[in-house]
């Protein structure tokens, strides 16, 4: 079962409308040019004596131009790679925050959810290919102590060195100070003040093409954040540390190699139906190497694997803003036979049941269908929850076997969709009919 739900549509939505569109497949993006000279930053009295790593400028070279898939394809190996601040620092209850966690594959996407606003011509500037960001927080974020971990891929190792040094010192605040991280001479680290008076610190490191980066903010001054920059800059190290040792085997997609990369091997983009919408950076094909990234529940895989996954496809349709459709998710699993499909097909209705906030079946229409209404289909079941914070929310879930496949369509109403919610979240047609398009593909 893919990661959605009522709560999160709004924030993914945000991701789709800064760079994503209905054709994503074939785009290319391509890096600035580096600007003759970078913004000088300034000293920071109370930092250690030595100071980060400079780079010169590298020699102009032809900027290497990436397919725009392949961006988000490549983002989707990041993804397994990144490091969990939750067990590194202990937490057990996993972080909840407003960044989005997931891929970034585009610098203008990075720009506006991680970065801020005019960002984007700095990460082109670094030859930004593509990245994956984790946000999280620390004891429930009751301190407001927390911050984003992330990787981002560049061109080539002197690409990733500028990005990382204009990045650190120049992306956040124009009063940013240099600074160092304990352990950690060859990271580039920027502090600068927050909002609310305090300090946030901005740590990189380069390995090879790649950018290890850590944000922390020091959180709530009543609380202590005035005096804990030595601790956040500690805490920052130590997971990049842990995030150095987690990369250290894995080897970036060589940038002429890009535009060929693949995640379909079992060729399910042309038989997983698109929703009406925008498509989203988590569509595409998985693994059972990468699918734990987007698996609402670690109990899945082992069940997965053991009934021959050989493919996930994923597709969403974001809808436009002022439409009030629905955002709808089709995920596509292939199994091995029909048997191991219908274990699948248990499995994942039940552990729905489970991870849902007091689910109910979705009524479903009996005998034969009136003239114009959608068929329903033979082994379907279907789901229907609301929003825990707005009753005005709801979304419909539907599992249907065809062979062996296993289709989840999902459709998610926001509060502002109906004003005439309940009426209409009782109504299964619409979710039907994204079912029967799906089955238009795989036929049961």
């Amino acid at each position: 079962m893919r990661r959605t739900g009522v709560a999160a549509v709004a924030v993914l939505a945000v991701v789709t409308a800064v760079g994503c569109s209905t054709q994503v497949r074939g785009k290319e993006h391509a890096a600035g040019a580096f600007p003759s000279s970078l913004p000088s930053a300034q000293s920071s009295s109370d930092a250690p004596s030595s100071s980060p790593p400079t780079t010169d400028a590298p020699p102009p070279s032809k900027t290497p131009t990436v397919p725009l898939q392949s961006a988000i394809i490549e983002s989707h190996r990041l993804g397994v790679e990144m490091v969990d601040p939750d067990q590194v620092f202990h937490v057990k209850q996993p972080s909840t925050c407003a960044i989005p966690k997931g891929p970034y594959p585009s610098a203008q996407q990075a720009s506006a959810q991680v970065f801020g606003d005019g960002a984007d011509q700095m990460l082109k500037i670094g030859g930004y290919v593509s990245g994956w960001f984790n946000c999280f927080n620390v004891k429930g974020a009751s301190n407001s102590l927390g911050g984003v971990v992330g990787l981002m891929e560049a061109y080539d190792e002197p690409h990733a060195k500028r990005l990382a040094q204009v990045m650190a010192l120049t992306a956040t605040s124009g009063s940013s100070k240099s600074t160092t991280l304990p352990g950690l001479p060859d990271a580039y680290v920027g502090v600068y003040p927050t909002e609310n008076g305090n300090s946030a610190v901005n740590g990189m490191v380069v390995q090879g093409r790649m950018v290890l980066y850590v944000n922390m903010d020091t959180g709530d001054a009543a609380k202590g954040g005035a005096g804990r920059l030595n601790t956040v800059r500690a805490m920052a190290a130590s997971l990049i540390r842990a995030q150095k040792n987690k990369l250290k085997d894995f080897t970036p997609t060589p940038v002429d190699k890009l535009g060929k990369l693949s995640d379909d091997p079992e060729q399910m983009d042309a038989k997983t139906a698109q929703p009406p919408g925008n498509q989203g950076w988590y569509d595409g094909g998985y693994t059972l190497q990468n699918y734990s990234e987007v698996a609402s529940d670690p109990s899945e895989l082992p069940v997965l694997r053991k009934n021959g996954m050989k493919e996930v496809y994923l597709r969403s349709g974001y809808p436009d803003v002022n439409s009030h459709a629905p955002t709808g998710y089709v995920s596509l699993y292939e199994l091995a036979n029909a048997k191991a499909a219908k274990n699948v097909w248990n499995m994942e209705i039940s552990v729905a049941k489970k991870d849902t906030s007091k689910p109910t079946g979705l009524p479903l229409p009996k005998g034969k269908p009136r003239k114009g209404a959608p068929a329903v289909p033979k082994n379907i079941q279907c789901l229907l929850s609301y929003d825990s914070g707005d009753a005005n929310a709801f979304k419909h879930d539907c599992w249907v076997l065809a062979g062996n496949y296993v289709a989840q369509v999902d459709l998610v109403w926001s509060a502002d969709d109906s004003k005439a919610a309940h009426v209409r979240s009782k109504d299964s047609s619409r979710v039907l009919l994204l079912v029967n398009k799906q089955l238009q593909l795989t036929p049961q």
